[in-house]
């Protein structure tokens, strides 16, 4: 492996782990800016923009890629907003409303079907969105745990309980 292809994965390595905030304008209400980051050789840009230069720097820019710098190799970056805790709140809100919806729509149809002005088709449609509520509701809980709960200690020996 080159010199400069080992700097490169070094490089892409130590950027990888690092989360950059910046609070520079333009961010959403309530939202951390972090950074993405890319690190490409002058022949990977060139291979993008069809062995042009200024094609392939185009082509990144076009996808949202800023150089941050220019060392052995071009080194992108781009924003990566993250959701903060108020979002997912209303997240969860949100779903817990539509799927009282769900649920009262559900009945309805139910009602519906017994006298016959819908059919059991129409019936399993609605319990088909219940059920699809339900799950927006469970995915939109979990994230919201994952952020305000640490990670689960495992107990190395199956035999002991967790410590308290």
């Amino acid at each position: 492996m080159s010199e400069a292809i080992a700097r490169t994965a070094i490089l892409i390595i130590s950027l990888a782990g690092a989360v950059l905030q910046d609070g520079a304008a333009g961010a959403t209400a309530g939202a951390k800016r972090t950074w993405e980051y890319r690190v490409l050789t002058k022949a990977q840009v060139m291979e993008l923009g069809m062995q042009d230069l200024a094609a392939g720097l185009n082509r990144l820019g076009d996808e949202g890629w800023e150089l941050a710098a220019v060392d052995s190799g071009y080194i992108f970056k781009r924003p990566r907003l993250q959701r903060t805790l108020a979002e997912k709140k209303q997240q969860v809100a949100v779903a817990e409303a539509d799927l009282e919806a769900k649920k009262d729509r559900v009945a309805w149809a139910e009602r519906m079907v017994k006298k016959g002005l819908l059919s059991e088709t129409q019936l399993q449609a609605e319990r088909a969105r219940l059920d699809q509520a339900q799950m927006t509701l469970e995915r939109a809980t979990r994230d919201l745990k994952s952020q305000l709960l640490p990670e689960p200690k495992t107990v190395p020996d199956g035999n002991r309980p967790p410590p308290k």
